[in-house]
């Protein structure tokens, strides 16, 4: 996914146009926790002034949605860290086997159930299912379920056929139309979250998820993870049914009595404008938690009780527009590719917050190539000499995302570098939602002429081909550089088919090396997260890297008092 890549929807915004505080000072004013349950103030909201984009799992696309949903719902399959590796494992689903030549999954159901008391039935698995993929749902990433077998005359409204079927009340069973070995990981994502279909039935499901977003009653009682959300009203379609109109939009959350793991905290999430103000907060003590603290901040926290630096899975790189001139010419962006100073950008212009990164994928998935042997990586007399063979030489706009400091110095560290061997890019600072239309919307590059352009992704599953496909297949609509090689498609149709996960990794790495030697895109940097726990009071928070942020152990909230 693009880090927060979507904006709150056009109704859901003008329903919430009223002034509301930013900070996390005030919250204090939200309902006690009963008695002797300790509350948690987390600032998995930062970055969102007003309100979550969505809390409707079927249309998460950014971060902060992405963590609500996971503390309200559960998926047949979640992930946990198991030591320094991120792994799937069944949460709803006590097991599940895979059959007919890895094209049938069959999954028991656990002995669970939502908040209002509803038993988890195999019923609500087919119904949440398909109201994710269903053409009035409308989601903007149900395409992460393209194999399920019938899914694209289904999605379009064209059949009511979906390879999703209960063969009664506790089996659930998924037929794909191809063998698919990352299934059970794209399970883990949002989109595949379980819905109690009693609550659901007869709602409004549309793109921005607004019943959800909107109405607590319905995320009070139909949710089936570890907590369920705290009402200040009953009211429906109205954002203040979860918070007194007037103060810190805030979402409070109790323990779900009814989920089979136990939790035993309260949770409250402010609404925070941005991570600079999530720090201030926790520095006063209005936050116990907070995420993302700028890199100019981290050197004074690092070392300290409760300061967490680790690897994610985010990435950035540099997309060049492969069917136009000057970068159709692989010499050209081969140019390019030599030229970037990785350790000099990571270390002196991001503050050590950023690792160098010399594939595509980061370092713990499928694929991954640790080192620079046979790729392009910084030799600035290779990078003369590549530009020798480009016709024309290279003199381009490249644009980029300017909301953060850190983008910034980096676009200009990355022009300084080129410029040194020849090679002249114009820096185009452009906001997120416009920086959006070029590499998601108005894609590829070569739609708008436009030369070369900034790019990140943060994994959506944890599995290689989440990469490869969304960014790099011919034809995706994230593949923003236009690249459409035959034998690069054909090297990840066979990886995400085989079910033997060595002979996976292995593919995945050829195509790996065979895109770096060709370079559409120029990965150079992977990010590191850096959190501030209040190890004083909260125990039980630790380095997650699958969510980029602290989160429970074992993905059980149990673990945290």
């Amino acid at each position: 996914m693009r880090i927060a890549r979507r904006l709150l929807n056009s109704a859901l915004a003008l329903s919430l146009a009223a002034t509301f505080a930013i900070s996390a000072h005030g919250v204090s004013s939200a309902r006690q926790a009963p008695a002797g349950m300790p509350t948690i103030r987390l600032g998995y909201l930062e970055n969102n002034p007003q309100w979550a984009p969505t809390l409707d799992p079927a249309v998460v696309e950014d971060q902060n949605s992405s963590y609500l949903t996971q503390l309200l719902y559960g998926g047949l399959i979640n992930i946990k860290q198991v030591g320094g590796r991120v792994v799937p494992y069944p949460q709803l689903a006590s097991r599940y086997k895979v059959t007919g030549s890895g094209k049938i999954y069959t999954f028991s159901l656990r002995k669970t159930g939502f908040a209002n008391g509803d038993p988890l039935t195999a019923q609500d698995v087919v119904f949440s299912i398909r109201r994710a993929l269903s053409k009035q749902t409308n989601s903007p990433i149900n395409t992460y379920d393209s194999m399920i077998k019938g899914f694209a005359n289904y999605s379009a409204g064209k059949s009511s056929y979906l390879g999703v079927k209960a063969l009664n009340a506790r089996t659930v069973q998924f037929t794909l139309s191809v063998r698919a070995g990352f299934f059970p990981e794209v399970l883990a994502y949002p989109l595949n979250f379980i819905l109690d279909a009693k609550v659901m039935r007869g709602t409004s499901t549309n793109s921005g998820g607004t019943y959800l977003t909107t109405t607590c009653k319905a995320a009070a009682a139909g949710a089936s993870g570890p907590f369920k959300a705290v009402c200040h009203s009953s009211a429906a379609n109205d954002v203040t049914s979860f918070y007194p109109g007037g103060s810190t939009p805030t979402l409070t959350l109790v323990p779900n009595s009814h989920f089979y793991q136990k939790a035993h905290v309260r949770l409250v999430i402010p609404a925070i404008d941005s991570n600079q103000t999530g720090l201030r907060d926790f520095r006063s003590g209005g936050l116990d938690e907070t995420f993302g603290v700028p890199t100019q901040d981290q050197a004074t926290y690092r070392g300290k009780p409760g300061a967490y630096q680790f690897p994610t899975a985010f990435i950035e790189y540099l997309g060049m527009n492969v069917n136009d001139p000057p970068f159709s010419n692989v010499h050209c962006r081969l140019a390019v590719a030599y030229a970037i100073d990785r350790v000099t950008l990571a270390k002196k212009y991001l503050h050590g917050a950023y690792k160098p990164l010399y594939s595509f994928v980061p370092g713990g998935f499928q694929g991954y190539f640790n080192g620079h042997s046979g790729v392009p990586y910084y030799d600035p007399a290779k990078a003369r000499q590549q530009l020798a063979k480009c016709p024309g030489g290279i003199n381009v706009t490249y644009v980029y995302r300017n909301d953060t400091t850190d983008r910034n110095a980096e676009a200009a560290a990355i022009t300084a570098m080129l410029a040194t061997v020849g090679i002249h890019f114009t820096p185009k600072g452009v906001p997120r939602s416009e920086w959006l239309n070029y590499i998601a919307r108005d894609t590829p590059l070569s739609k708008t002429h436009t030369a070369a352009c900034y790019g990140d992704w943060f994994e959506d599953y944890p599995d290689s081909q989440d990469y490869f496909y969304n960014l790099l297949y011919g034809g995706v609509a994230e593949n923003f550089s236009g690249y459409n090689n035959k034998t690069f498609n054909k090297l990840i149709d066979e990886a995400d088919a085989a079910a033997n996960q060595s002979t996976r990794a292995r593919l995945y790495l050829r195509a790996n090396k065979m895109m770096l030697n060709q370079a559409p895109v120029v990965p150079y940097d992977n990010g590191t997260a850096f959190d501030l726990v209040n190890t004083k009071k909260v125990h039980g928070l630790i380095p997650d890297n699958y969510r980029a942020v602290t989160w429970a152990k074992n993905n059980d909230w149990a673990n945290v008092s």
